[in-house]
């Protein structure tokens, strides 16, 4: 689509060439320069939206050198004398004899994209296609104009909300997956991560002769965020009978023992059993 357009371009201009050549001009010696930048972003003039930005001058002449365009994601190139951009205009020494058509040539930028995980890794499924610097943070070398999507990470414990341009997460900031094609310098893009809630249920687990009472005798269900700390209910025997020792996955205690001032890191809904001993 480019090409095609590109070649009508050509075609369009060559004719308005053509028709200033041939026709009855006040000056045989003038001839005009026409500046394209880019498709879609050339500067018109004012009074004739149907060209792009021109020069006139003298046949043998120098052109003067136009200010340098600018291209969000491009690095400037130079004027080149066709559409191929094989050979670039001398402004020092090439002297124009005939009408002219200037092409800008761009190179595309290559920017770092930074990558803070937050705590999350990227998983070895992922396929992450970037490099690490000399702090293990990851980053991808982008080139402007070539589709870079953004990897996702994982974090034990933790939902992935997604990339995002600010440091800090505010509710409503919509998430992005890949890279901004009109970046035009060095970015940094943030995961962001949510708590997993986790529910806990309780079961006193005290049944024996002689009959214990323990206290209180039901726990309501309570729900965690991963890594909140553990302030389970201390119970109590009543009947002075058995001593409670805390809380564990496996009504056997055999399973983990969850303990009061440490971080919960269960990661789905959790039975929690009390532990008893004699006293």
């Amino acid at each position: 689509m480019k090409k095609i357009f590109n070649l009508i371009f050509v075609i369009i201009v060559g004719l308005t060439l053509v028709s200033c050549n041939g026709g009855t001009t006040a000056n045989n010696d003038e001839v005009k320069v026409y500046f394209y930048e880019y498709r879609n972003a050339y500067k018109k003039e004012e009074l004739r939206p149907d060209i792009l930005r021109q020069q006139t001058y003298k046949k043998g002449e120098l052109i003067e050198e136009p200010e340098e365009p600018t291209r969000a994601g491009y690095i400037f190139g130079g004027w080149c004398k066709e559409l191929t951009l094989r050979e670039e205009w001398n402004f020092a020494e090439d002297i124009i004899d005939r009408n002219l058509i200037l092409y800008a040539k761009w190179d595309p930028a290559i920017y770092k994209v930074s990558l803070e995980l937050n705590g999350g890794v990227f998983p070895p499924n992922t396929n992450f296609n970037g490099e690490y610097d000399e702090d293990g943070i990851p980053y991808y070398m982008f080139t402007s104009g070539v589709a870079q999507g953004l990897h996702n990470p994982v974090r034990t414990g933790f939902e992935f909300l997604g990339w995002f341009t600010r440091e800090e997460y505010r509710p409503g900031d919509r998430p992005i997956t890949s890279v901004d094609r009109n970046i035009s310098s060095d970015v940094t893009y943030y995961a962001h991560w949510k708590a997993l809630r986790i529910t806990i249920r309780f079961d006193v687990n005290l049944e024996a002769e002689p009959k214990p009472v323990p206290e209180p005798a039901t726990v309501p269900i309570r729900v965690y965020d991963y890594g909140q700390t553990i302030d389970f209910p201390v119970l109590e025997d009543t009947s002075g009978i058995y001593e409670f020792v805390g809380w564990n996955t496996r009504r056997d205690g055999s399973g983990v023992m969850l303990v009061n001032g440490e971080p919960l890191e269960q990661q789905q809904t959790t039975r929690v059993y009390a532990q008893w001993i004699l006293k």
